[in-house]
């Protein structure tokens, strides 16, 4: 899913020590992630349900690897 939207993160991230950057990069990009599929776009509530489900799934299969 592809979103045009404004985003201030970049701008904010020179903000961050330099060692803290790309964590919070991958945590800001999980969420930014969730919040499209959850209200962006023309999909169904059941379809977000389900997208969102697929995501929750990938993401307990990463803490477990």
């Amino acid at each position: 899913m592809t979103v045009d939207h404004y985003e201030n993160f970049p701008v904010a991230s020179i903000l961050l020590p330099k060692h803290l950057r790309r964590a919070v990069e991958i945590i800001y990009y999980f969420a930014r992630q969730a919040d499209d599929i959850a209200d962006e776009g023309d999909l169904s509530s059941d379809e977000r349900l389900a997208m969102l489900a697929e995501f929750r799934a990938e993401l307990k299969s990463l803490r477990h690897r």
